[in-house]
């Protein structure tokens, strides 16, 4: 299992790399964000429009995932 700080640092990396402004994401984002990506939770809404969410093995983020 992925340590929950190491979740969050890829995920920077990825919404960095996609252009989504993820610079209004609180510490509580990030944790509900790793939270989605081990399976703890469905999905988390966060500013700006961006929804992560998990169906099935898949982790999806954008406007709406």
């Amino acid at each position: 299992e992925l340590d929950g700080d190491l979740l969050c640092e890829l995920w920077r990396f990825v919404l960095h790399l996609e252009g989504c402004p993820a610079g209004a994401l609180t510490r509580r984002h990030w944790r509900q964000i790793a939270s989605v990506c081990r399976a703890d939770s469905a999905a988390v809404d966060c500013p700006a429009g961006l929804r992560v969410r998990r169906v099935g093995r898949i982790v999806r983020a954008g406007p709406g995932a």
